[in-house]
């Protein structure tokens, strides 16, 4: 009986480790026999004491100080052996512009990022960017550059033809100090004769305010001008302008007689100014002349 009680015993043991995960101290037995629930915890956690290293970069290396262009910065926490860790509370600071949107902690990829503008800080200057995490820390530097822009200008058609049948699209491309792309900046279009007006390139931006994808547009007409020219187109945004040309084509005057006459002879010439579409030129003054001044 003695012995069977042991088994029964050892039994009521076994099962109790086994509810407990065995030896991970999750459980423990009580002095009846029976078991004391404990919590069990598998935390994922890291702490700042594992951190090494704290690397901290940046989009770009400059943005204009226009308080709307912004940088991305990105920290990344890892440990000894150069492992990634998620998890890290970290803390971002700048020493001018503004940070926002930057998590408390790193992911699963042991980063967090964070937008930068230039907000206050002047042209010229220098923004210092520092991540700590316990008694490690980072940094990285962005310039802050005059807020200047470059444009570029180009056209659809070099050529239009001189009875207005066909104008051309003239496009500008505007770009910030980074070459980004840059949007909600008014172009001014100008052309030395004909029309040039501006035209929408994206529904619900306005007619000569460049879109998201940096462009603004302009319509070039002859202007009811059929005169064969070159026309010069200038986009100006800010401080910066580019011009491209485009030629009028397709007026022709002919005339039309005798190619000979004899001495005394009188001869009759027709003169026709047409457009491109071969279409008469109407109230314009022509004067012929021959090469023996003859009247």
């Amino acid at each position: 009986m003695r012995t069977l009680a042991s088994i029964i015993a050892l039994f009521v043991l076994t099962l109790a480790l086994a509810g407990c995960g065995g030896s991970s101290g999750c459980g423990s037995l009580s002095s009846g026999g029976g078991t004391s629930s404990g919590s069990c915890s598998n935390s994922s956690t890291t702490t700042t004491s594992n951190v090494a290293t704290l690397t901290v970069s940046s989009s770009v290396a400059s943005i204009p100080a226009d308080g709307s262009s912004t940088a991305t910065i990105t920290v990344l926490a890892k440990d000894a052996n150069n492992n990634a860790l998620s998890g890290v509370a970290v803390t971002l600071s700048a020493s001018a512009g503004t940070l926002s949107g930057a998590a408390a902690t790193t992911g699963s990829n042991g980063t967090i990022t964070a937008t930068l503008s230039a907000t206050g800080a002047a042209a010229g200057s220098t923004i210092t960017i520092t991540a700590t995490s316990g008694s490690v820390s980072g940094n990285t530097t962005v310039s802050v550059v005059a807020n200047s822009v470059t444009i570029g200008l180009s056209t659809n058609s070099p050529q239009i033809p001189s009875d207005g049948s066909s104008p051309a699209t003239i496009t500008a491309v505007v770009r910030d100090a980074n070459n980004q792309l840059k949007s909600g900046v008014q172009v001014r279009f100008q052309a030395t004769s004909g029309g040039v007006a501006p035209a929408v390139t994206t529904s619900g931006v306005a007619a000569g305010t460049t879109d998201n994808n940096g462009l603004a547009a302009a319509t070039l007409t002859t202007a009811s001008d059929p005169t064969n020219r070159t026309i010069t187109v200038t986009a100006t945004a800010g401080s910066a302008s580019a011009t491209v040309t485009v030629q009028v084509v397709g007026t022709q005057l002919t005339i039309t007689g005798p190619t000979s006459l004899v001495l005394g002879a009188v001869g009759t010439y027709s003169v026709a100014l047409t457009n491109s579409a071969n279409t008469g030129i109407a109230t314009q003054s022509v004067q012929l002349t021959d090469s023996l001044s003859n009247p």
